[in-house]
């Protein structure tokens, strides 16, 4: 039997080049943690930013605001521990992970625009994530 990995976007993709659906189909979800690295490429991308930029010294706005979102979804969609996040984004303490958590929440609330962005960044990261296995 051969073993395949499908997608959102591989099922289609297998339908397409095939013309058949296979004959065994089991699907089971694969567990694929999020890494800190692949939230803060996916913010840095997302806010068009370097990525070196997340981790600098920097405090202009345009700097810290996605550094906060990074910060924010590291503690929502990981289980690593506030100085842990901290030391990812720069070697910042923990009191600042906790400020950029609070921030956020609070812009979310406020900021409709930055409460999308943040939801599609969360879909994004998910979309990433490997669905399940099929064989045929």
């Amino acid at each position: 039997m051969k073993h395949y990995v499908i997608t959102t976007y591989g099922c289609k993709e297998w339908l397409c080049r095939t013309g058949r659906i296979p004959g065994v189909l089991e699907i089971r979800e694969i567990d694929r943690r999020l890494t800190m690295a692949d939230i803060k490429a996916a913010v840095s991308a997302r806010f068009k930013i370097p990525l070196h930029e997340m981790v600098s010294d920097r405090r202009a706005r345009e700097v810290a605001r996605p550094r906060q979102v990074s910060m924010y979804l590291c503690k929502q969609l990981t289980h690593r521990s506030l100085p842990e996040i901290g030391r990812h984004h720069g070697d910042r303490d923990h009191t600042t992970v906790i400020h950029a958590v609070r921030q956020i929440e609070r812009f979310r609330a406020e900021d409709p625009e930055l409460d999308y962005i943040i939801k599609d960044l969360v879909a994004t990261l998910d979309r990433h994530r490997v669905v399940g296995e099929a064989r045929a």
